[in-house]
């Protein structure tokens, strides 16, 4: 189920073009350049959130 629940969000957030909102988008960007000056890309993946302007780092499997 975990693994359904990750592509759900995913999904929802590219058919939603949540991440297209222009106060979202900023914070994805800022989000994903701490991600990318701490060297966790290869590691993590970020979902927004649907409420607000938050996110979830979640593990990626290795």
């Amino acid at each position: 189920m975990g693994r359904h629940s990750r592509y759900q969000s995913s999904k929802f957030c590219q058919e939603s073009e949540l991440a297209l909102e222009p106060e979202r988008h900023d914070f994805l960007d800022k989000v994903m350049s701490i991600v990318r000056s701490v060297e966790l890309q290869s590691h993590v993946r970020i979902r927004l959130c649907m409420l607000g302007t938050s996110c979830v780092p979640t593990a990626k499997k290795t």
